[in-house]
């Protein structure tokens, strides 16, 4: 394999009103020698360069509310973005458009984040043993919540407990592959 190039512009907006932040970000990347899995035989694929340039082009929009009744900040981001490999068809997997949106407050030293993903149909492609073939799909949409709690028991020492796909949503990111159903993580910082 030779190495990706790449470069990518961007252009970043951010207004203050008050507690109301928001901002625009567009952005370009393009890809010089990009690594994928493609076919270099029937029924043989590996990891290998694509000849010519893809992209890949967006624009996030973001806002965020501070001190706004209880909470301490409310987060909102939406992405839409372009990703084409340099034949002009779609990457596997990459979503048109996104949406990520966090509540987030605290009591004295504890505090509380509540997150909610939303992930667009993206393309995808997988082996059909029935017929030989790669066959082309689309992934449906989907939803996941996380929350998550900390102490921060003094200067030096706090803990996290963190709870993914709140609502042991089923969904899929990769045909022909499971996904994580509702997780637990517990952590522990230290600073010395």
């Amino acid at each position: 394999l030779s190495p990706e190039r790449s470069f990518t512009k961007d252009l970043a907006l951010e207004k203050q009103f008050g507690p109301l932040t928001v901002g625009v970000l567009a952005f370009d990347s393009a890809f010089d020698h990009k690594i994928d899995y493609v076919q270099i035989a029937p029924f043989v694929y590996k990891y290998g360069n694509l000849a010519g340039v893809s992209r890949s082009d967006g624009i996030v929009y973001s806002g965020t509310l501070r001190n706004w009744g209880i909470f301490d900040a409310l987060i909102v981001a939406y992405t839409s973005q372009n990703s084409v490999k340099s034949d002009g068809t779609a990457f596997l997997r990459i979503p048109k458009a996104s949406l990520t949106a966090s509540a987030i407050t605290h009591v004295d030293r504890i505090d509380f984040g509540l997150t909610w993903l939303w992930v667009g149909e993206r393309p995808d492609a997988y082996y059909n043993s029935g017929t030989f073939g790669t066959e082309r799909v689309t992934l449906a949409s989907y939803s996941l919540a996380s929350f998550q709690t900390g102490v921060h028991w003094n200067e030096a020492f706090s803990t996290r407990v963190i709870i993914g796909n709140l609502f042991n949503s089923v969904y899929t990111e990769t045909t022909g592959y499971q996904t994580a159903g509702r997780r637990l993580e517990v952590e522990c910082q230290y600073q010395f």
